[in-house]
């Protein structure tokens, strides 16, 4: 059985001890050129002329072919060879807490991230409940706690309900400590990033292509590398994981599909606020969450680590405001994001008449107005549309997980919580593979497991996600028709289903809408 106990807190608010790998040192060239060895790595210089070379490469995309051509005379280019056990391609959340888990099992893990370093800007914070917090122990026991530390238990949620023209509806919850907490999403990956030994973290790496290497269980990975034009990186690996983001590179090889855009705009941030000397746009451990009409919401949070969060999400059914992106960044540039948001909160207001007294508007139009322009963060919501298999259609070892594999809308809060079930579980079915008695297990064994066990949950998961715009484009008939008592029941029982993890992974069966 691959799945943990699980320990009961209610969930609520939307939103490598391992030795490192070995290293193939080949000559294949016609020069006498012999590179210098480093600790980890060896290079080859390779001259293209190679009729071998030219064989495998012509079975390669266009944009490996050219970054396996040479770009000065007499045509000549670095390639780095690395082998491991398992390459994870995307250094977000997902494949590094992927990462910290198989390092944890004592397997050979290299992750490789386009972006050149840690995120360091404000950015955006995150709520961990019940599922991520199982999810995060089993990967590695304290995890969790490593972040609570950074991070904001969250011991009231209050949800208010603003319509034009209706009385002001306000709800609040009271939470234990440890049940939520809150947390800037920069510290989660500072968090994850430290558990791991720096040398096995590849930032500036762009993923180009996979190939399954024939004649073996293996796959070949593509790289080139930021700042040097004259360098790619050949992986090679027994498990490629395709963590890579809501538009997954890796995917797009898998499947081809695009990301679907949801017909909502967000923009958010997290101010420095400590002791809320600055702003009191929340009190202390709070998540207040209102929403402004069905698709309308806002967000001023405690986001831990001296933090705010300020977040708005609006509708753009016609495509007026995406499609306004670009004129609207050449006019204004770096200042486009916060003069959009503020012209959106601008007319939201005036659907109010009694907007001025709103204590919501004059906090999040505090808030925005001191945030500097150049860290507000704007973008189109996407989703996934769920896959019957996460797999390699073509049985090559590369499979998708977190948001590569099921992105999904923000409302319900469980994208960076799934993000760590699906690191968790692989983790479990990873370590029967390379360490467990059982030889039986191959790695194919294992990921059909791992689709068993993650596909239907996400796909039901995934489904909800995008009711929860509130668009009834994505929701089915039957939910719309169901009276408002029945629809607030599936919502709390949706929460109690996903917070039982690992326990009835994939369904309720003593709830009324999410059975088995």
């Amino acid at each position: 059985m691959y799945l943990l106990s699980s320990h009961s807190i209610s969930s609520c608010c939307s939103f490598l001890l391992a030795p490192f790998c070995s290293v193939c040192d080949h000559v294949v060239t016609t020069t006498t050129t012999r590179a210098k060895k480093s600790q980890f790595f060896s290079f080859r210089f390779i001259e293209f002329r190679s009729r071998a070379r030219k064989s495998r490469s012509a079975k390669l995309n266009p944009v490996v072919k050219s970054m396996m051509k040479s770009q000065h005379e007499p045509g000549i280019r670095r390639e780095r060879i690395l082998e491991t056990e398992v390459a994870i391609v995307g250094g977000g959340l997902g494949g590094l807490a992927c990462a910290v888990g198989l390092q944890e099992r004592g397997i050979k893990t290299h992750v490789f991230e386009k972006a050149t370093t840690r995120r360091h800007h404000s950015g955006t914070a995150i709520s961990i409940a019940e599922n991520g917090i199982t999810a995060l122990e089993g990967i590695q026991l304290g995890l969790s706690l490593k972040m609570r530390k950074v991070g904001s238990d969250i011991t009231n949620l209050q949800v208010t309900k603003e319509y034009p023209g209706k009385q002001e509806e306000v709800v609040e919850w009271t939470k234990k400590p440890g049940e939520i907490f809150m947390i800037p999403w920069k510290m989660v990956q500072y968090v994850l990033a430290e558990q791991l030994d720096p040398q096995l973290i590849h930032w500036g790496h762009t993923f180009h292509n996979y190939r399954h290497i024939e004649g073996s269980n293996g796959v070949e990975a593509y790289f080139t590398v930021d700042g040097d034009e004259d360098q790619s990186v050949v992986v090679r690996a027994k498990l490629l994981v395709g963590a890579d983001g809501m538009h997954s590179v890796i995917r797009k090889q898998m499947i081809g599909d695009d990301a679907r855009y949801l017909s909502l705009v967000d923009w958010n941030c997290i101010i420095l606020n400590p002791d809320l000397r600055v702003l009191k746009l929340h009190k202390k451990d709070q998540i207040r969450c209102v929403k402004f009409g069905p698709t309308i919401v806002g967000f001023l949070s405690d986001a831990g680590s001296d933090y705010s969060l300020w977040q708005i999400r609006l509708p753009d059914e016609n495509g007026e405001l995406s499609e306004a992106f670009k004129s609207d960044f050449h006019e204004y540039g770096e200042n486009a994001k916060k003069m959009r948001v503020l012209k959106g909160l601008a007319k939201l207001k005036s659907t109010f008449k009694e907007a001025d007294k709103m204590s919501f508007f004059k906090s999040l139009e505090e808030a925005i107005n001191i945030t500097e322009a150049g860290l507000v963060r704007e973008g189109k919501c996407f989703d996934r549309l769920p896959l019957t298999s996460w797999i390699d259609p073509n049985s090559a070892p590369v499979v998708l997980i977190a948001d590569a594999a099921h992105g999904m809308h923000a409302t319900p809060g469980q994208g960076a919580r799934t993000a760590f079930e699906d690191a968790h579980q692989l983790n479990l079915l990873l370590d029967e593979v390379f360490n467990g008695p059982n030889k039986d297990i191959t790695m194919e064994k294992a990921l059909k497991r791992f689709d068993q066990i993650r596909v239907p949950r996400l796909t039901k998961m995934q489904s909800y996600a995008a009711e929860t715009t509130y668009f009834d484009k994505f929701t089915p008939e039957w939910v719309l028709n169901l009276p408002q008592g029945e629809r607030e029941k599936r919502a709390y029982e949706f929460a109690a289903w996903i917070s039982a993890y690992p326990d009835k992974m994939h369904g309720d069966p003593d709830s009324t809408y999410w059975k088995p």
